[in-house]
């Protein structure tokens, strides 16, 4: 992902020199080529995000599940507390 975002900036600096010496056809393919490379970096980013999302999710399932079982665990050894009293 990173590098197709550094090799699209890079086209596109390419494409502002070249259509600076009035070389329209390189300038445009280059521009061209960086939207296309951008396109690209953004769409990975967006697939990212969504393996990130998900992961956290699962760690919240995970936390979520360690709290309850423990929450359980001192419900119950108070209740076997109470009762030995």
């Amino acid at each position: 992902m990173q590098l197709a975002g550094v090799l699209s900036f890079l086209f596109c600096t390419l494409s502002m020199f070249a259509l600076f010496l009035s070389l329209d056809l390189p300038g445009v393919v280059l521009f061209g080529a960086s939207l296309v490379l951008l396109s690209v970096s953004l769409i990975y980013s967006c697939w990212e995000i969504q393996i990130s999302t998900n992961a956290l999710n699962v760690q919240l399932q995970d936390i979520e599940a360690l709290v309850a079982s423990g929450s359980r665990r001192s419900l119950s050894s108070k209740e076997h507390h109470d009762h030995a009293e």
